[in-house]
C-alpha cells in the first residue's frame, strides 16, 4: 500500500491539515476491527493513521470524536476513509491485564456514553464499549453477580 503522497485532512470548525507521509509503519494490534492502524512520520512529527474499510465507518468514528473528544488523541481530520491523530506511545487495552482501576475507568466511560442525549448517535462507539465490557467479564475481575448487575443496568443480553 503506497501511502506516501500529499493529503489534506479536513476537520469540522478547523482549518485543513496538509500532510505528506515520509514513512508509514503498520502497528500490529490484536483487534477484531477491520481497520488498519499505522505509525506515520511527516516532517519529523509522529502521527497515528487509521484506515477504515470504508468512508462510512470513518465518518462514524469522526462523529464519535466530536461527541467525546476526551477519549481520543488530538484529531487532525479525515481524508476519505483515513483518520489522522497525534501518536500516543502506549499499549492497547487488549495488551494489558485489566485491573479493577481500569475496569472502573471503562465503567465511567460507559456511563458518559449512555448519558449523552445525541440524536442519531452512532452505535459504533457503544458497541465498542460493550465489547470491552465483555472483555471485563471474561477477565474474571468481577463476580458473576456483579457482571449480571452491570449487564442489567446497561440492558445487555449475554
Amino acid at each position: 500500500m503506497n501511502l506516501k503522497k500529499n493529503y489534506i485532512f479536513k476537520r469540522k470548525g478547523s482549518s485543513n491539515f496538509r500532510c505528506r507521509f515520509d514513512s508509514v509503519i503498520p502497528i500490529k494490534i490484536k483487534s477484531k476491527t477491520n481497520s488498519g492502524v499505522f505509525f506515520v512520520n511527516s516532517n519529523n512529527q509522529k502521527y497515528k493513521l487509521r484506515i477504515c474499510p470504508g468512508r462510512k465507518k470513518a465518518k462514524n468514528i469522526e462523529k464519535m470524536i466530536y461527541i467525546m473528544p476526551d477519549y481520543f488523541p488530538h484529531f487532525y481530520g479525515r481524508y476519505g476513509n483515513k483518520l489522522l491523530f497525534d501518536y500516543v506511545n502506549g499499549r492497547f487495552i487488549d495488551e494489558i491485564n485489566l485491573t479493577s482501576s481500569i475496569s472502573f475507568q471503562v465503567g465511567e466511560m460507559m456511563g458518559k456514553v449512555n448519558s449523552l442525549q445525541v440524536k442519531n448517535r452512532s452505535n459504533t462507539f457503544v458497541k465498542y464499549i460493550y465489547n470491552k465490557l465483555k472483555r471485563l467479564k471474561d477477565s474474571n475481575i468481577f463476580s458473576p453477580n456483579e457482571i449480571n448487575q452491570i449487564y442489567t443496568i446497561y440492558k445487555l443480553i449475554d
